[in-house]
């Protein structure tokens, strides 16, 4: 941490970090952050009621949101030489030196719980296994089978389109990501929105699972991966169900 001096804390007699008037700074970041506000949102947020930097007179940004969701220091722990030491005429890092990185939990008080921030590098975890799955998501909204349906010939993230029917009516489906962009030789074919919705509900019925009538609510909360295939779909529910199940429907039922 440099010289110690990091936002929301002090340093006591002993040596030890302990939150000061600025630590409402974090929790309020952490809570905003949790309730699914965006980094700019939270940053805007910060700004307008009045938050302060601890080493900058610049407004609070995204890119400092980021830095502090992700600092160890919030939670009480201590992550010692994480990068390798600066060579002392340049102020670059030493790359070809050797140096060891020590973490400590529960050095001193955090501000935020131990189980806000396991919440908080779930999340990251999970944005991160996307983005290697290929799935990369914008800050404006996006649906909410976005990440949950794959093409099940060869894997790639299946999104959603606009078609137009020889009535010149206007629909929505899913389709094989690389399939259209070319960028392999899949040839699984796309599904109306409205029968990828009726498999799926349909499957969530028939296992006992109860619907709210919330048909975002209800999927998300229980269905964990949907593979749609030429022939099948199969679909995975969360692990508190329970439940499994391959479905036989053809691709010439949603034709």
């Amino acid at each position: 941490m440099g010289n110690n001096r990091i936002l929301g804390y002090d340093m006591n007699e002993e040596g030890k970090l302990v939150p000061n008037q600025d630590a409402w700074i974090i929790k309020r970041i952490f809570d905003a952050f949790m309730s699914g506000m965006t980094y700019k949102s939270i940053a805007d947020d910060l700004n307008a009621a009045g938050a302060k930097r601890m080493r900058s007179k610049r407004p609070f940004n995204g890119d400092t949101v980021i830095r502090i969701l992700h600092n160890s220091a919030y939670v009480g722990d201590l992550h010692l030489q994480q990068e390798a030491p600066t060579d002392y005429l340049t102020k670059q890092p030493m790359k070809n030196v050797e140096y060891e990185t020590y973490y400590v939990e529960d050095d001193h008080e955090g501000i935020i719980s131990r189980e806000v921030w396991n919440q908080v590098k779930a999340i990251f975890e999970k944005e991160k296994k996307e983005r290697e799955a290929g799935i990369h998501r914008t800050k404006a909204p996006t649906h909410f089978l976005y990440g949950i349906v794959f093409c099940a010939e060869c894997g790639s993230p299946m999104v959603r389109r606009t078609y137009t029917n020889r009535n010149k009516t206007r629909y929505k489906a899913w389709n094989c990501r690389e399939r259209f962009r070319k960028k392999n030789d899949c040839k699984n074919a796309s599904i109306r929105e409205e029968d990828l919705l009726g498999e799926i509900l349909t499957s969530m019925r028939e296992h006992g699972i109860e619907l709210t009538g919330d048909d975002e609510k209800d999927i998300v909360e229980n269905v964990r991966r949907v593979e749609v295939g030429m022939e099948e779909i199969k679909i995975l529910f969360r692990a508190d169900t329970g439940a499994e199940e391959e479905l036989g429907a053809t691709v010439e039922d949603f034709d």
